[in-house]
């Protein structure tokens, strides 16, 4: 296999990869179900139309074999309602079924029609039948038909052209009516458009069919279905320009000879729908707005207009119509598209045109105005006024209005003093010591106006005026020090973690000489808090931490020194001050291991040496033995284990006794001293030697045995002995 490399920054799908994928398998999953269903259905349509090509044959070889000595034949039945059937029955005419075989699910009969029937009944001995040719057509759901074609002499086929029936034929076929087809309307076609006709030669056998579309100067091949006596001429896709004058017509050819239709005059129409509005874009202040589209045609003519309305630009036309309304809610201002296209008789569709209509009921936003009075004037400027709309007028933007008795309630009221595009205005000419109100307005671009921005001022030939933050009764300059601006923010800080109030200082500008140049200052609370929960600070818990011991001391085994440490704890505010926690948690840890010979105890940190008399072990038992076998006392050697008194375990090996016994009347010695009765006696007495106070000094009798067989007893020529010698045997002397 290869080895496949990934872009390792390529490490998860995007969330459109993974919409993209899931459409494409969708699209898939609905193409492979939909072809599925449709090679299924083909294929039950085949097995049906087999099934009753084959029943049929079955019937009449029982007729020809005169089985149960009947006629057989087949009977077809199409009902208004339910599944199509067919049944084998006998005689001339059918009566009843001998057997019954329904259509299966999704297929039914076109032949016969519906709520009718057919039936064939074939002769005995030759298998024909009386009537010229007998057709099934059975149908599925997605209009796929199969026909069953019986002849009169006996062959029965599977789609095959009644021609096969040896029909004979003098008549050419007839023509029907001929058809353009995709969208004619009156003496118009579209491009491309098909051309259909129905076919009928009674006799079967149409071979070809063919088309034209200049009243026969030339002929081209068209499409020719079916399997007579009905047949159907087809041409998809025929193609001309727009305003071509067409004479169309159909032929076909069969062994009768050639059919020709009458033909039909169309002009092509393949040029969409041209439209217009009256309707320029710009802004406009009313609602509703209405819009009138205009579509012409020169073929076929206008069959529909069709608009929507959006604000992104983008809708289908879908409403029909050529009078659009546009509204705007009041106050409001929107931004609106028309969009609308026009399909003439033979469904050419123009283009989506599109027209945006601008609403502005709303009035521009006001500013500010500011008024400064001096000696016989007024100064007056304005700034800040803005439209969301139609955008402010270039021209005659800003009317300024006043009146000396009252602020004007609009710019409608008042004496004008003012219209243009400035942003500043003096005016002039004024009476000292006279209040002077004044207003204002602004215009946006399709004449809605604003409520205005007032403001009123004194002329006067004070040295100040009441606008100077030092002049407070509008003609002389305050006092030193007297304040002459808004206090400043709070400025200031919290003393600690835990405090909840903030306490600082704030500034103000003051008077001096006239000008608010000084400044000053003054306590303040820049603001409170909740510090509750708020961490402050760690309390030290190593003033807790020890020593101790774990275990149980001993020279064999182990304890252990531990240290315990206590966690320090995290402080917390609480009602403003910093808590004080519990030293509560803690971790043991070991500062010693303390095993032979050495022992932890009371507040430790190391281990404590035992002394040299401090046993570490079990001896180990006396090894040794008796020197003799009649000594009574063990001596032996032991290893012992003690503590060195530095903290290891040493080993001593000291002599021990291993244990006593009583040996007296052991004996420690073989039997001897024997005396035997004669040479050759075998048992004799002696005497053996025993313990005795732990040495081998005793005696006890014993029984001495010995072999004498075959010792020398008696010696030939000797006194009292025979002529040969003897020898012992079983303890006496004999001859051998």
């Amino acid at each position: 296999m290869r080895n496949l490399k990934f872009n390792k920054r390529s490490k998860a799908f995007t969330l459109l990869e993974i919409i993209i994928v899931v459409g494409i398998t969708a699209v898939l999953a609905g193409v492979s179900i939909t072809y599925y269903a449709s090679q299924k259905g083909s294929k039950t349509l085949d097995a049906a139309a087999q099934e009753i090509t084959g029943y049929l044959r079955y019937a009449q070889r029982k007729s020809i074999a005169q089985q149960e000595g009947k006629q057989w034949g087949v009977h077809f039945e199409n009902p208004a309602s339910g599944r199509g059937s067919y049944s084998l029955y006998t005689g001339a005419t059918y009566s009843s079924p001998v057997e019954t075989r329904y259509l299966p699910a999704g297929i039914e009969f076109q032949i016969p029609s519906s709520n009718s029937s057919s039936t064939i009944s074939f002769d005995k001995l030759t298998g024909s039948f009386s009537e010229t040719y007998k057709q099934i057509t059975i149908e599925n759901d997605q209009g796929e038909t199969n026909t069953v074609l019986a002849c009169s002499q006996g062959i029965i086929e599977q789609n095959s052209d009644i021609g096969i029936c040896g029909l004979v034929n003098s008549t050419p076929p007839v023509i029907g009516a001929i058809t353009p087809e995709n969208v004619s309307y009156g003496a118009f076609v579209d491009s491309p458009f098909d051309l259909t006709v129905s076919i009928t030669e009674e006799e079967g056998g149409a071979t070809s069919c063919e088309y034209t579309a200049n009243g026969g100067t030339d002929w081209l091949t068209a499409d020719l279905s079916g399997t007579g006596p009905g047949y159907t001429c087809t041409k998809e896709g025929i193609t001309s320009s727009d305003g071509t004058a067409l004479s169309l017509n159909m032929r076909a050819v069969s062994s009768g000879g050639t059919g020709t239709g009458t033909a039909v005059a169309r002009t092509v129409d393949a040029v969409a729908p041209t439209s217009s509005d009256d309707w320029i874009d710009d802004w406009t202040a009313t609602s509703s707005v209405i819009v009138t589209t205009t579509s012409t045609d020169d073929g076929s003519g206008v069959a529909s207009t069709k608009y929507c309305v959006d604000t992104a630009d983008t809708c289908t036309p879908s409403t029909t119509g050529t009078s659009v309304s546009v509204t705007c809610a009041s106050g409001s201002t929107c931004v609106q598209h028309v969009r609308y296209s026009a399909e003439d008789n033979v469904g050419n569709a123009s283009s989506v045109y599109s027209k945006t209509v601008g609403q502005d009921l709303q009035n521009p936003s006001d500013g500010t105005l500011i008024a400064t009075g001096g000696s016989q004037l007024v100064d007056l400027s304005w700034s800040g006024f803005s439209d969301a709309g139609s955008g402010l007028a270039a021209a005659d933007t800003y009317k300024l209005v006043y009146s000396t008795s009252t602020t004007p309630a609009d710019c409608n009221v008042g004496t004008q003093t003012y219209l243009g595009t400035n942003t500043t205005y003096p005016h002039t000419g004024l009476t000292d010591g006279l209040t002077y109100y004044y207003r204002v307005c602004a215009f946006d671009s399709v004449n809605n106006v604003s409520t205005g921005a007032t403001a009123q001022a004194i002329p006067s030939s004070c040295e100040c005026s009441v606008e100077d933050p030092c002049c407070s009764n509008g003609c002389d300059y305050d006092a030193d020090s007297t304040v002459c601006s808004v206090w400043g923010s709070c400025s200031g800080s919290y003393s600690s973690t835990c405090d909840e109030s903030c306490d600082g200082t704030q500034s103000a500008s003051t008077c001096v000489s006239g000008a608010c140049s000084g400044s000053t200052s003054q306590s303040c609370s820049c603001g409170t808090r909740d510090t509750d929960g708020t961490s402050c600070g760690t309390k030290d818990c190593d003033y807790l931490n020890y020593y101790f011991t774990l275990g149980t001391a001993s020279p064999t085994g182990t304890n252990y020194c531990k240290y315990r440490n206590y966690v320090d704890q995290t402080k917390y505010c609480s009602t403003g001050s910093c808590g004080d926690p519990t030293c509560s948690s803690y971790a043991d840890s070991t500062a010693a291991t303390c095993g032979t010979c050495v022992y932890a105890t009371g507040a430790c940190s190391s281990c404590t040496n035992y002394n040299n008399t401090t046993s570490c072990g079990t001896p180990t038992t006396c090894s040794g033995s008796y020197s003799s076998t009649c000594d009574e006392t063990c001596s032996g050697t032991q290893t012992v284990y003690t503590c060195n008194g530095a903290g290891t375990c040493g080993t001593s090996t000291p002599t021990c006794s291993c244990g006593t016994r009583d040996t007296d009347g052991i004996t420690c010695g073989d039997c001897g001293s024997c005396s035997y009765s004669s040479i050759c006696d075998n048992s004799g007495d002696g005497t053996q030697p025993t313990c005795s106070n732990s040495s081998c000094t005793g005696s006890v009798s014993c029984a001495c045995t010995r072999n004498t067989n075959g010792t020398l007893c008696c010696t030939a020529g000797s006194a009292g002995c025979p002529t040969e010698s003897l020898y012992c045997a079983g303890g006496y002397c004999g001859v051998i």
